[in-house]
């Protein structure tokens, strides 16, 4: 997650200035986690990692993501 944070430090998304495909796949591995082990954006495991979790509420605006992450 450290290296996915940098990652966010001078683009908006992972993989550049626009949305790709590699959003996706990492914000529903990521989502995913989060489930599992019971965290949320303001879980100190989580906080800490400030421009992932910026990302992680900015994917969860797209709305087509967020029915998704909704039904699984």
């Amino acid at each position: 997650m450290k290296i996915l944070d940098l990652r966010l430090v001078d683009a908006p998304w992972l993989c550049g200035a626009r949305i790709s495909i590699g959003d996706i796949i990492v914000f529903n591995d990521l989502s995913m986690f989060m489930s599992l082990a019971n965290f949320n954006d303001k879980s100190p495991e989580m906080a800490e990692h400030v421009n992932l979790m910026k990302w992680y509420k900015k994917m969860l605006k797209e709305k087509v993501v967020a029915e998704y992450d909704a039904k699984f």
